[in-house]
């Protein structure tokens, strides 16, 4: 449905100074869904699908590599008790293991260096990420990112296929295009989000990554032992390609240039924003790198980070290694 608004706003800007907001313009608009929700909506899946992305590795490669993997190691009191116990190898536990029959040969070193390749791309993109958000545009960025990393989890089958490098290289390409996310939508959400909403829809956009790995964790495994592998890849690689086409039908830059959002929610999210933190300006260096509370910070989401990324590196292959469970679980 459509409507003529005739409501004659008077605005007030951070600076003191005041703006006419006239919506008896004939223009008419229309009424529906919020246009911020639907960013945060896309921005939700798109973390989502990222997350899903970045960790089904990590699953898939209990299925792909050839299990289990025995090394010939006798526990310590073998050597102080060698009369009285009788050494116990790990292949007398293993030998009523199921034998997965993956298609690589991987060691353990291998396996962890794939997996962690993700991260050599994905730091080197953290910083640069706000800078060319302000350049090029956060929206494009954002989807150019979650793109990138779709076309390259779909052809990662083939790299793995192909060798131990190629793999690697497109893992690292993945995280160079996944780094730029959460500094595009950060500079996206402070050009959309209310004051009084910003952090709901902080909170949603960003709970897609935690949301997306849960999920993940466990529909790929069931993937992996249903259909294969390599569907693990095609699928969350095809989504993100489908997600893509929407977010750059249905996101704008700012809300002052999206064609059907309505008067009303304009003035509703430049009330209490600042355009003035739009222009550049130099960057304290010294006040950042000096301050205690910064660095409090830092090593506080260090210790977090290194923790989670951890566990959602490696969590799946301890899992189905050392507790054997199965991947379906």
């Amino acid at each position: 449905m459509f409507s003529r608004s005739t409501a004659r706003v008077k605005m007030r800007q951070r600076d003191g100074s005041y703006f006419l907001l006239n919506s008896d313009t004939g223009i008419k608009k229309k009424k529906g869904i919020p246009k911020r929700w639907i960013l945060m909506i896309l921005g939700f899946f798109g973390f989502f699908n990222v997350y899903a992305m970045r960790v089904n590795l990590s699953v898939a490669m209990v299925a792909m590599v050839k299990q289990p993997i025995v090394h010939e190691t006798f526990n310590s009191s073998s050597v102080a008790c060698i009369e009285l116990i009788k050494p116990i190898k790990k292949t007398d536990r293993l030998a009523h293991m199921p034998v997965s029959t993956g298609d690589f040969d991987w060691n353990t070193s291998t396996q962890s260096v794939i997996l962690g390749s993700f991260f050599y791309g994905y730091v080197l993109t953290q910083l640069p990420g706000g800078n060319i958000s302000e350049k090029y545009g956060a929206k494009w960025l954002f989807g150019i990112g979650v793109l990138i990393t779709s076309v390259f989890t779909i052809i990662t089958p083939f790299a793995a296929w192909w060798g131990v490098y190629p793999l690697i290289i497109v893992r690292i390409i993945e995280g160079l295009g996944e780094g730029v996310t959460f500094p595009a939508m950060s500079a996206l959400l402070g050009r959309w989000a209310p004051k009084m909403e910003r952090s709901l829809i902080t909170a949603i956009t960003n709970s897609g990554a935690t949301i997306g790995s849960v999920v993940s964790f466990g529909l790929s495994g069931l993937i992996c032992d249903t259909i294969g592998w390599p569907s693990v890849f095609y699928i969350f690689g095809i989504i993100g390609v489908i997600w893509t086409v929407f977010w750059l039908w249905l996101v704008y830059e700012t809300p002052e240039s999206h064609p059907s959002i309505s008067e009303e929610e304009i003035a509703e999210i430049r009330q209490g924003r600042d355009d003035k933190v739009w222009q550049r300006s130099a960057t304290p260096w010294k006040s950042i790198f000096s301050s205690r509370y910064v660095w409090a910070l830092t090593v506080t989401h260090f210790g977090l980070s290194w923790g989670f990324y951890t566990f959602l590196t490696e969590l799946p292959t301890y899992l189905a290694r050392i507790l054997h469970f199965d991947i379906r679980r």
